[in-house]
Parts: C-alpha cells; sequence; structure tokens
C-alpha cells in the first residue's frame, strides 16, 4: 500500500479531519488531500509529526509491509520508539506518556494542565508530570509508541475486582473499535473517560458495556452511541 492510501487509512482510524491534520501540520486541508490521492508527498521535516497525529510508526506509512498499523507496530524498528518513552509536549501537555487528571475533571480541585486530546476533539485536564517507560517495554510488552498512549486513574468501583479504585491503566489510543473484546477506555455521557468491559453482540453493530461489579448492571447499546478512548493494554495495581 502506498503512503497516500496508508495516510488516509491512519487519518480516518484517529476519526481527524484532513483540515485538522493540516493544521497540525502546518498545511491546508488541500495539500493533504494531495497528498492522500499520491499527487504530491510531504517534505521529510513533515514525516515525523504526520506519523505522530494520526498515531502510527513512521515506517509504516513509508515502507512497512504490513497493511495494519497495530500490527506493523511489532516490527518497528527501536529508535521509532521515542527515548526513554519521552515525547514532544504538545499543545501545552506535559514530556512524556499524558496522565489524564480524572479528579480535575470530576471537579476535584487543583490547577491541571489544559492540553488538546491528540485526536483533536476534546480538551481534557492533564497531570503536569508525563510518565516514562523503557523504549524497549514499549516495544516488547506495551506494542506500541509513547504517542499513542495515555494513562487514566480508574474512579470508583464498577470494575472490581478486576480493577480497583486508584489504579493507574495504560490505553493505546488506536484501538477504537471493540475487536477482540476486552477492557476499554470510553467516554460517558459527561464526557469523562471511564473504562468498562466491552463485549460486540450478534446484532453487530450492538454491543454491551459490562461492569465487572454485579452491583453496577449492563447496558446494550449502538457502536456509533459510544466513543471508544482506546483499548486498556497494561495496569499498574497497588499493594
Amino acid at each position: 500500500m502506498a503512503f497516500g492510501p496508508r495516510l488516509r487509512e491512519a487519518r480516518k482510524r484517529q476519526r481527524i479531519s484532513q483540515a485538522q491534520l493540516g493544521e497540525a501540520v502546518g498545511v491546508t486541508s488541500q495539500a493533504v488531500s494531495q497528498w492522500e490521492r499520491g499527487e504530491t508527498m510531504p517534505e521529510m521535516d513533515k514525516m515525523t509529526t504526520i506519523a505522530r497525529r494520526v498515531r502510527v510508526p513512521l515506517s509504516w506509512l513509508l515502507d512497512e509491509p504490513r497493511g495494519d498499523p497495530d500490527e506493523a507496530i511489532e516490527r518497528v524498528p527501536m529508535e521509532d520508539f521515542e527515548r526513554d518513552g519521552q515525547v514532544p509536549a504538545e499543545r501545552g501537555a506535559p514530556a512524556g506518556i499524558v496522565e489524564i487528571d480524572v479528579r480535575a475533571g470530576m471537579g476535584g480541585g487543583g490547577v491541571p494542565t489544559e492540553a488538546y486530546r491528540p485526536d483533536g476533539q476534546h480538551t481534557d485536564p492533564l497531570k503536569s508530570e508525563g510518565w516514562s517507560f523503557p523504549a524497549s517495554f514499549l516495544r516488547e510488552e506495551l506494542r506500541a509508541p509513547a504517542a499513542r498512549l495515555i494513562i487514566v486513574e480508574t474512579q470508583g468501583d464498577s470494575m472490581s475486582p478486576t480493577i480497583a479504585p486508584g489504579e493507574r491503566l495504560v490505553i493505546d489510543t488506536a484501538h477504537r473499535l471493540p475487536s477482540p473484546d476486552g477492557i476499554y477506555a470510553i467516554r460517558d455521557r459527561y464526557d469523562a473517560i471511564v473504562v468498562k468491559r466491552l463485549q460486540m453482540l450478534r446484532g453487530y453493530p450492538r454491543l454491551k458495556i459490562i461492569s465487572d461489579n454485579q452491583n453496577h448492571p449492563a447496558e446494550e447499546v449502538g457502536l456509533d452511541e459510544i466513543e471508544i478512548v482506546g483499548r486498556v493494554v497494561c495496569g499498574l495495581k497497588r499493594f
């Protein structure tokens, strides 16, 4: 697959417009359209920004032979994973893997760092410091570059005993479809990020939102009725 179709696929997976991508890179939407049609190619100094904005490895956009950016992660050269898990700060975000300040988002006080989420659709309160992981851990265990990840502290007991309140979860934001079934971060009706178990039903595109705590009832919704932030790939438990 050539650069243009790959760029279009990655952009649509992140649900961003050509105009939003162009704004991040410093070009017009017409320029992005020309890239995707294969009429022109962006300058090399813009390539890294483009890859970070659409959240895929640069090597996949350019020449990775496999067709799925999630699969391509397994074969990304080590240098494509930012040194020590650090990524450049964007729009006021702290360096490193950002952590959503859920307490501030729920009115918990404090003065969070406000920054736009990479999807371009939401502004979330962020902790003032980011997280860092070794590049080998990102590659071999999380199988995602730091730019694709966010960290969320869980609130409430709806996922107990699987996930306890106060545990931090690492979310891979490239996974926007609940396939396979598993634990995902989604937006609730108040636009806050919550963690639930998602299960696809036979009446596709219907799915079930499940709380592991049986005191919280399950809910069936259409896939277009919720926003999936990403899949939970790792948890930091307290003992």
